[in-house]
């Protein structure tokens, strides 16, 4: 019996290096998993098909020809294409851009910022209330609470007065959403879908791919996006032991056409139904501010967001602002920043002390050394969980959206961020942040550098474990 498990071990472990070796992308974490199938038996080889990320399941391929298709058709009609304003971006950066995303820079755009919890949830459940025609929603998390009680009663109401509500949710990130929930939704006509559930029987054992997008688009006219799930944590008003500080963003104008866009390729991926047509009218001009939307994820044959923000702090010139929930940003992404450093670029990274991964919090503090050293600034946030992200370049170009600054984000996560390279609005996202920036406790190198050897082994174990954070 030993002799077949033994035997029986190796054919596996052959097969899953073989796979690897053929397919693999980052060669870190190739070795990694080559050690972890050899040294866990049958255990290494089961874990890395089911979190691996070599290449794309069977939905993700259909998902991309899908993309494909429905961007190919009508595009320049429904998203006219707009100039940089003079003096936001250079032209190397305006044309990484341009290649590395799918939808072209609109006009006439008006953006709000949302501040916290309370306020976004307020507006958008006002939209919900006052919508039409069309309720397109997509959530990373989807917790039963208050938050998520009220959205669904304004969601039901909507339906019953002829409204098509499509809801979209991601398995793991709503886990506790319960199914009897997701039936009295479909019976009120609310057309609800988990995003790419793990499923052995149609070959589906990936459980890295997850859809961190949040989308709301109201009678094709109104969006919002930004880093709120539907969840009691993210509002501040309700009792918790510990609210989450985020931003949302509120966007009216032809940009919304794209919001809508990457909503029902998602949906019909989730649901396997027939795309049809995601033309609709392009929204009047409501604003003057140029913005792009820039979705992310395995399925995009450029990873947007990851290219843009290398560029952007490749090409900073006087002044850089990170502010994310999770930093782990990998050797490339974090080579950039110190060269920004080092190059005289003031570099400001806004964090929390502690976010909800112990895990990531120790694999960041093995980053925060080489940037120290080369000048950038880093200030921890205690107390509430800052869950924002943003990054600003030169208090003229700015993107927003869901992407943590993490692996998990550049790599594994379905992801959208809009862009809006505009002085004024970049002085409003860094204003937003004031309060934060005057109470984070920046970091000192030389006090950082004398942490004990036993903190530097945690963080530099954790940071083994980057690719999957």
């Amino acid at each position: 019996m030993t002799k077949i498990l033994v035997a029986a071990n190796l054919l596996v472990a052959c097969g899953a290096s073989l796979h690897l070796l053929l397919h693999y992308r980052r060669s870190t974490s190739a070795v990694a998993w080559l050690f972890a199938i050899w040294v866990l038996p049958f255990l290494g080889s089961l874990l890395y098909v089911s979190l691996a990320i070599h290449g794309e399941p069977r939905a993700v391929r259909r998902r991309r020809a899908r993309a494909a298709a429905i961007r190919g058709s009508g595009r320049a009609s429904v998203l006219a294409g707009a100039d940089y304003p003079a003096g936001t971006v250079d032209a190397n950066l305006a044309s990484l851009v341009d290649r590395a995303t799918p939808f072209p820079l609109t006009a006439g755009n008006a953006v709000d910022l949302l501040p916290g919890g309370g306020a976004a949830f307020d507006a958008m459940l006002a939209a919900i209330a006052g919508a039409r025609r069309e309720i397109l929603l997509a959530t990373y998390i989807l917790d039963p609470g208050v938050v998520a009680r009220r959205l669904f009663e304004l969601l039901e109401e909507r339906a019953a007065a002829g409204v098509e509500v499509r809801l979209l949710y991601d398995h793991f990130g709503s886990f506790r959403l319960p199914r009897k929930t997701v039936q009295r939704l479909a019976a009120a006509s609310v057309c609800a879908a988990g995003f790419l559930r793990p499923n052995p029987f149609k070959r589906r054992l990936q459980i890295n791919f997850r859809n961190h997008r949040k989308i709301l688009v109201v009678d094709g006219r109104e969006a919002f996006t930004g880093g709120l799930n539907w969840a009691d944590e993210h509002d501040e008003r309700l009792a918790s032991p510990r609210t989450l500080r985020d931003l949302h963003l509120r966007v009216c104008g032809p940009v919304v056409a794209a919001f809508r866009r990457i909503f029902l390729e998602d949906f019909c991926i989730a649901t396997d139904e027939a795309m049809g047509s995601a033309e609709s009218a392009a929204p009047s001009p409501e604003g003057t501010l140029p913005a792009r939307a820039i979705p992310h994820g395995p399925d995009e044959e450029t990873p947007g967001l990851y290219a843009v923000f290398h560029g952007a702090i490749q090409r900073a010139r006087m002044d850089l602002l990170l502010v994310s929930p999770y930093f782990v940003p990998g050797g490339t992404m974090r080579e950039a920043l110190r060269i920004a450093a080092l190059s005289g670029v003031r570099v400001r990274l806004l964090l929390p002390r502690r976010s909800d991964n112990a895990m990531a919090d120790l694999a960041a503090r093995h980053n925060f050394g080489p940037l120290l050293a080369a000048g950038a600034w880093i200030g921890l946030v205690d107390g509430d969980f800052l869950h924002a992200k943003a990054l600003v370049v030169d208090g003229s170009w700015s993107c927003l959206g869901s992407a943590n600054f993490d692996q998990r984000s550049f790599h594994c996560n379905y992801e959208i961020g809009i862009e809006v390279p505009d002085r004024g609005f970049a002085g409003r996202v860094e204003e937003s942040f004031r309060a934060e920036l005057a109470r984070a406790v920046p970091l000192d190198a030389r006090v950082f550098a004398r942490r004990s050897p036993w903190h530097r082994a945690l963080q530099n174990a954790a940071a083994l474990f980057e690719p999957l954070l």
